[in-house]
């Protein structure tokens, strides 16, 4: 899949895995992971920690165009600020409740 450059792209997941049938049922929704896509580089947050990785295309994916208003700058100096850290077990364990 081609992706134009300096646009900016969100990706859900769509579940392969026990794990990722889970959430999707605990959400009442059809996806079990979302992340950025911009230049061909992956934005993301799982349990190994919030990293950036090289994109590449897999058929679980349904990926959207995100509005051209949004400030793409701001959105990856906040996830740069995240950049390195680990995986946020307390929030997910909190949203449940």
């Amino acid at each position: 899949m081609h992706l134009e450059k300096d646009k900016l792209y969100i990706c859900f997941h769509k579940p392969k895995r026990l794990i990722g049938h889970l959430i999707a049922l605990w959400t009442l929704g059809k996806y079990s992971h979302a992340e950025f896509i911009y230049n061909d580089y992956v934005y993301l947050a799982n349990p190994v920690g919030v990293r950036i990785k090289p994109f590449v295309y897999k058929d679980n994916m349904d990926i959207f165009e995100l509005d051209s208003h949004i400030e793409i700058p701001v959105v990856l100096k906040e996830f740069m600020k995240l950049k390195g850290k680990g995986y946020d077990y307390g929030a997910i364990f909190i949203s449940i409740f």
